[in-house]
């Protein structure tokens, strides 16, 4: 959900494969100060430096779900309504603990 006209100062390369019960992702990054500070599943990933993958099956923008994951490994999935800049919402255990 994050756009700019500003194009990154380094390359990444990704290969995605999928059979009939998962999908596969690979990422090649170039960066020259990777770091992380979250360690904690399900926290805020974005606010370090992270690759992050958005599955949006329909095409539409909504209801569309993330994973993200930090240099230290931490991971956040969540689903979200439409884009925060939309003002979507994100279903997640970390707003919701309960998954109700």
């Amino acid at each position: 959900d994050i756009a700019t006209e500003i194009s990154p100062k380094f390359r990444t390369k990704v290969k995605m494969r999928w059979d009939d019960e998962f999908l596969y992702v690979g990422a090649y990054m170039e960066e020259t100060d990777v770091w992380g500070t979250l360690t904690n599943h399900n926290s805020v990933i974005f606010h370090d430096n992270d690759f992050e993958v958005f599955v949006d099956t329909e095409g539409t923008n909504h209801n569309y779900k993330e994973f993200e994951i930090n240099a230290l490994g931490t991971t956040w999935s969540l689903l979200l309504n439409k884009p925060y800049g939309d003002s979507g919402g994100e279903n997640s255990k970390r707003v919701n603990p309960d998954g109700k």
